[in-house]
């Protein structure tokens, strides 16, 4: 039987080296670049930024903006993220010309957050760094692969980022999220967005009036579940972007700041 990485690998029938359109993604709360796995075997030119240190109390919109004027970046790129990192590929394109904007398993907006999660992440506050690593590794971990459906690769992966996890960069982008006041409305923001989402998403659920792709019986992390379908969605809506906007690409590095 084909793993999770070999189907994603497989799946669209058109190579990913044919769109050397450097993609540039940004994972979820407590993920790493591990999180796009399935997308990094298939897409030669994606490429996951290091984050950069937050200042104290710093806003997710000030982050970006201040983020956004030390990546190096080629002349022709796309921004993406999953779920909290959409909301940061989103910020940075107030201030970046990306091609387009992927959204997986997303927020467009801050009316897209569950209230839940503000709840949950005011209360973790009170809880000393010392038991968030264990609680996110045990309990945490078992919860989420369960309610995700992950296989023993996957959760293997979603294992990996806990335990590489830097907390202080967590408590503040976990805050971040929360607060995040972007109303879905700025004029700064001019390249399309395609959105993909989980039927299922527990985390975020999907809003009525957002134009999106959706994944049947996908949850939250669909990009490590049905990697073949967001590979597929992900290429298609490069090829019909180049198709009415011909790229002239050169071979540039993309770092982190």
């Amino acid at each position: 039987m084909k793993s999770s990485r070999e189907n994603a690998l497989n799946s669209a029938t058109t190579k990913s080296k044919d769109n050397p359109v450097p993609l540039l993604f940004f994972p979820g709360l407590g993920a790493n670049a591990r999180l796009f796995e399935y997308q990094a075997g298939f897409f030669d030119h994606l490429v996951v930024p290091s984050w950069q240190k937050p200042l104290e109390r710093e806003s997710l919109e000030d982050y970006c903006h201040r983020w956004s004027t030390s990546l190096d970046l080629p002349k022709k790129y796309f921004l993406g993220g999953v779920s909290f990192g959409s909301m940061v590929a989103i910020e940075l394109s107030k201030y970046l010309r990306p091609e387009g904007i992927f959204v997986i398993s997303g927020c467009r907006t801050k009316n897209d957050i569950d209230e839940r999660f503000r709840i949950q992440e005011q209360l973790s506050r009170k809880i000393p760094s010392s038991l968030i690593k264990p609680v996110l590794g045990g309990i945490g971990l078992n919860y989420f692969a369960q309610k995700e459906g992950l296989d023993y690769e996957q959760t293997k992966i979603l294992k990996s980022m806990v335990e590489e996890i830097d907390l202080d960069f967590f408590r503040w982008s976990s805050t971040a999220a929360a607060q995040w006041s972007f109303t879905g409305t700025d004029s700064r923001i001019t390249a399309p967005i395609y959105q993909i989402h989980g039927e299922k998403d527990w985390v975020i659920g999907l809003q009525e009036g957002n134009e999106s792709e959706v994944i049947e019986n996908g949850r939250h992390l669909i990009n490590l579940t049905h990697p073949e379908l967001v590979n597929r969605f992900i290429l298609q809506k490069i090829e019909n972007h180049r198709m009415t906007h011909p790229l002239i690409m050169k071979k540039t590095s993309v770092m982190g700041g």
